[in-house]
């Protein structure tokens, strides 16, 4: 069967303004049946999303992810479960060395987004998974380039909707092939390739609600009391 499955959102838990309820309820609308909140530097956000998906039963499997700031730029690492925050190396090798000793899956999101900390060029020498093609909130041209490199290197190729407001998740996503709904199944489908990127952008609207949070942002701290509250 194919899914849709979008593999970079962000949550309360960083710099995002969704809690829970609101992924899920975007996901679904969105006809999502995977989803990987990949908050900065932690995992918390999976289990908010979790917690909202069994709270109502929803057909929407849910990954641990997490987009970490390594010495060599950001690496979003997958996982079969949970990882204690603490204990994920912030430099790269390292973390991907991790993550193949966990069973778990290292990609490359927007690397050369100049406004985001990409890899960029660093990807060449990196044993990385795959690589995210296409980023609903990156310049098109640093989307071809990372496009050109993934075709270069003869790696997997993703698209996600990097959403840290409702309105984006689900814009882009991904095409998977897998014989059942498990985060197994989603892993190896990505490393042989059975994935196909869908590059498309949300709406104005979302683009404006994106730009209006980015500014609250700036101008004051993320409440991640909410967060915790949603855990605990």
């Amino acid at each position: 069967m194919k899914i849709r499955a979008d593999l970079q959102l962000h949550t309360l838990c960083s710099d995002g303004s969704s809690d829970g309820d609101a992924v899920v309820r975007r996901a679904l609308i969105k006809g999502l049946r995977a989803v990987a909140p990949t908050d900065h530097n932690t995992f918390r956000g999976y289990y908010i999303v979790k917690k909202a998906v069994d709270k109502i039963n929803a057909d929407l499997l849910v990954i641990p992810g997490n987009e970490v700031k390594t010495d060599l730029g950001e690496l979003i690492i997958l996982c079969h479960e949970p990882h204690n925050d603490e204990k994920i190396p912030k430099r790269a090798f390292e973390l991907i060395d991790y993550a193949h000793e966990n069973n778990c899956i290292v990609y490359a999101p927007h690397p050369y987004d100049p406004m985001r900390l990409g890899v960029r060029d660093n990807i060449n020498r990196l044993r990385i998974d795959a690589v995210e093609v296409f980023n609903a909130s990156a310049p098109p041209w640093s989307n071809k380039k990372a496009l050109k490199k993934a075709l270069e290197l003869g790696l997997p190729m993703l698209a996600n909707s990097d959403a840290h407001v409702p309105e984006f998740i689900g814009s882009a996503h991904n095409i998977i092939n897998v014989d059942e709904i498990s985060i197994e199944e989603v892993f190896r489908n990505i490393k042989m390739k059975n994935v196909w990127p869908v590059a498309k952008r949300p709406s104005i609207y979302a683009y404006i609600k994106d730009l209006f949070h980015s500014i609250r942002l700036k101008i004051s701290d993320v409440d991640r009391s909410l967060c915790y509250e949603s855990i605990f």
